[in-house]
């Protein structure tokens, strides 16, 4: 189950390192989140990073400094029933998958990829995804700083910005998420949106980038590894590899059916039962 994944990553201690390197600058810290199933990490999440980080340096007031990112896959159970089972990634392939295209972008000194969400017995919310950062990232930093008697460091907050695409933020009215602690993304085709929000999204007052990068979306991806085409443009080589020479297997409905036994989920329970399968790569 995702809550025994072998391929774990605690990303904190690293963003802690960090944030001792840079905890002398006058600007407000900010670690920006992205959640979702990531099956598979595709370029333009590297590139959302990559434009948002800017886009906050350059346009908020006062001014702030843009530490690091965190890509956090979702849950299996999340995964599995936001895709009705097609085309999901097992978390622990997830996570390599990010780590692999994290390194072979070479942001491996800001950008992390982190487990927990996927090891958790239930599926988090987003809400409850951004409180474990914020709360063990201050928590962690403050023990630090008391230990090393560094009293500039301890009075230091970092922020966590959740980051998504409009497409995302209206489907999900963002709810829960705190306020003034988002960054929406324009996508193409949701032009409107983004420039007449709905009043579920202003109230959440985010920051809104305008911005559009070239966005794929997963379903493009599988048809182009389903139909033997290259991936080059979509994601990394080094995830493209691993997807196209890795066996994939489906896992029947009978072994879906024990899982469900031990998890008791009813949302996947009732995906397998219309014997919908779920990928996973051995």
């Amino acid at each position: 189950m995702s809550s025994e994944i072998k391929f774990s990553i605690n990303c904190i201690n690293s963003i802690i390192t960090k944030i001792k390197e840079n905890y002398s600058t006058q600007s407000q810290l900010i670690i920006l989140l992205l959640t979702g199933s990531f099956s598979p990490i595709r370029r333009d999440h590297i590139e959302l990073c990559k434009l948002v980080k800017n886009w906050i340096e350059m346009n908020i007031e006062p001014k702030v400094n843009c530490i690091a990112s965190i890509l956090s896959p979702s849950h299996d159970r999340w995964t599995f029933s936001q895709r009705e089972g097609k085309n999901c990634l097992a978390a622990e392939l997830r996570i390599k998958l990010c780590k692999l295209a994290i390194d072979e972008a070479q942001v491996s000194d800001w950008i992390f990829v982190d487990s927990w969400d996927c090891e958790q017995v239930f599926a988090p919310t987003q809400a409850q995804v951004i409180q474990h950062f914020y709360s063990e990232i201050n928590r962690k930093l403050f023990k630090s700083a008391t230990n090393s008697k560094n009293h500039q460091l301890k009075k230091k907050e970092i922020r966590i910005f959740y980051v998504c695409g409009i497409d995302r933020a209206v489907e999900t009215g963002l709810f829960g998420l705190p306020i003034g602690e988002s960054v929406i993304v324009n996508r193409g085709g949701w032009e409107e949106h983004i420039s007449q929000p709905t009043a579920f999204i202003e109230q959440h007052q985010p920051f809104l980038i305008k911005d559009k990068i070239t966005h794929f979306n997963s379903q493009q991806l599988w048809q182009k590894i389903n139909s033997k085409q290259k991936l080059k443009k979509i994601t990394f080589s080094s995830v493209a590899k691993l997807l196209t020479e890795k066996s994939c297997f489906k896992l029947e409905t009978q072994l879906l059916e024990k899982w469900i036994q031990v998890s008791n989920d009813p949302i996947i329970y009732s995906l397998v039962k219309k014997k919908i399968s779920f990928f996973i790569f051995f």
